[in-house]
């Protein structure tokens, strides 16, 4: 199964092969409007030799639909002994190669979490570093992005970091970096 980003808009099923492409917004980087040519094609239209109408999935929605439509049901239809996750994180939104999809941390963490409970308990999951760009030291997009990715592999909840004032000191909540709430064990999700 694969799940791309922006294999030209276009999505294929088949009874052992998934492959989900998610187009940009429109609005990102000057594109024009979705192709509507292009989109899911499944199995069954290809024996009949037709193409239903078809959309495309854009953008963080499209990300989040084609789990929920195609990848989470094709996971539990196949129902995996062992799911290798080949973790890239391009779409991240400071992300200088890709970042057109303008994934949060959030989208990464809930995508993981999902894959995770789609192969439940007797399915063993394996993720390896596959892409994502933003090395820059003052975004730090790369290793936000597999920290937020571990957390949702051991099932913590990845924190949601508070905006600053507008001086830069916080909100001055108390949550400053290294105290016990950015501990991971404060972070469990609830069982």
């Amino acid at each position: 199964m694969g799940f791309y980003p922006a294999q030209l808009g276009g999505t294929e099923v088949s009874s052992n092969y998934v492959s989900v492409g998610v187009l940009p917004e429109p609005s990102r980087k000057g594109l024009g409007p979705v192709d509507t040519d292009m989109g899911v094609h499944t199995e069954s239209e290809e024996k009949r030799g037709t193409r239903d109408p078809i959309y495309t999935l854009a953008g963080k929605a499209g990300y989040r639909q084609a789990l929920v439509d195609y990848i989470i049901p094709a996971l539990r239809t196949f129902d995996p002994q062992l799911l290798i996750i080949s973790a890239g994180f391009d779409g991240y939104t400071s992300d200088p190669l890709g970042g057109e999809l303008q994934l949060s941390l959030e989208d990464f963490q809930w995508s993981t979490a999902r894959l995770c409970e789609a192969v439940g308990q007797s399915g063993k999951v394996v993720s390896l570093l596959e892409g994502g760009y933003d090395t820059d030291p003052h975004t730090t997009g790369l290793a936000k992005c597999v920290d937020a990715h571990v957390r949702a592999l051991r099932g913590i909840k990845v924190p949601t970091p508070e905006p600053a004032s507008p001086s830069g000191s916080g909100s001055g909540s108390g949550s400053e970096s290294g105290s016990e709430s950015d501990s991971p064990v404060s972070m469990r999700a609830e069982e």
